[in-house]
């Protein structure tokens, strides 16, 4: 163990409405075969659905609750040792009120988190609707980075699972035991968040730091897995040892129920680009059509938002790009044109 860090992982955790998985998140760390020391850093955001009372049954239960019990006006936090896997602690904070709502206080919650994972020498990522199955996926990620110092960050195989039944467990992507690159992570958006684990030192790089303080980012995710792609390698590990959940609160399946969340993802996409390089740019332009081009824009965009769209694919610099968005509006127009004729 470095003698610089308390623990070897720090796990972060960020909560808010996720009472029916909670419990399979909070098992999937306390189930981790380590033979290290590991601080999971849990942040349920004020939730309203019980959650809160779900996790303090959980940890009354299952940890000695004599450790540290801080409160301040904002929240109460425990600090807290697993009753029998001694390698396994949490610290959860449950807050007073909704940090999201309040926009001045959001990046409150980076502050709680960093107060732990500057402890650790790795950061794992898992959110309260997702949880890990393999007892052994922390010791099998840490093995391979602490034994390939060229790399900051591995990620493996998941299981998605749909909580409405409208599809069977199948693997979030097909992953493959070998290097990626920052292009494919983006390209492809195979990286569930929950399979990763990465150098903490990735914090401090100037990339990341960069799009931690861009606001035209929205997903923080994979600016995160890009900033490590461009720190070092990134390796794929083909294990399945986590569940990806799709459920009706999730943040995947409410990108598009505004034309507003339409076009900041079309922004957010866009500058990748600008930020990571050239060798983003060309799916960096696929991605924004595809999503100015999709069928909810074609379906909802109001009439006063079509010269903003236009506007904003000027700022594209492929003319072909333009071209397709004008076509699109050609098409709309035919479409219309012939459902009044059906009519």
């Amino acid at each position: 163990m470095d003698t610089k860090y308390e623990y070897k992982v720090c796990t972060r955790c960020l909560t808010f409405n996720h009472a029916p998985y909670i419990e399979d998140t909070l098992s999937g760390f306390s189930n981790q075969e380590t033979t290290f020391p590991v601080i999971h850093c849990i942040i349920d955001d004020a939730s309203t659905d019980g959650e809160q009372e779900v996790v303090k049954k959980f940890v009354y239960e299952n940890f000695c609750i004599d450790g540290l019990t801080e409160e301040t006006d904002d929240y109460v936090m425990l600090f807290i040792r697993h009753k029998s896997n001694i390698n396994c602690y949490f610290a959860v904070y449950f807050l007073k009120y909704n940090h999201w709502r309040v926009p001045e206080f959001k990046k409150r919650k980076e502050e709680y988190f960093e107060r732990w994972t500057e402890k650790a020498k790795y950061t794992a990522l898992c959110e309260g609707d997702d949880y890990w199955t393999d007892p052994q996926k922390l010791q099998k990620q840490v093995d391979w980075l602490e034994n390939h110092d060229d790399y900051s960050m591995c990620f493996h195989q998941a299981i998605e699972h749909s909580e409405n039944g409208s599809f069977p467990d199948r693997p979030f992507a097909i992953i493959e035991n070998r290097d990626y690159d920052g292009v494919e992570l983006f390209r492809k958006w195979i990286v569930a968040t929950a399979s990763v684990v990465y150098r903490a030192s990735i914090h401090n790089s100037q990339i990341f730091k960069e799009t931690r303080e861009n606001k035209n980012f929205c997903y923080g995710d994979i600016t995160l897995f890009l900033s490590c792609a461009h720190e070092g390698k990134v390796r794929g590990m083909s294990d399945m040892m986590s569940v990806y959940r799709r459920n009706d609160g999730g943040v995947t399946l409410s990108v598009f129920n505004t034309y507003k969340k339409a076009l900041k993802t079309a922004v957010h996409n866009h500058e990748i680009y600008k930020v990571f390089g050239e060798a983003y740019k060309a799916d960096s332009d696929h991605f924004v059509l595809t999503i100015l081009c999709s069928n909810f824009v074609k379906h909802n965009v109001p009439d006063d938002a079509k010269k903003e769209m236009i506007d904003y694919a000027k700022t594209i610099s492929k003319i072909g790009t333009y071209s397709m968005i004008c076509k699109f509006y050609i098409l709309t127009r035919l479409r219309e044109f012939k459902h009044r004729i059906l009519r």
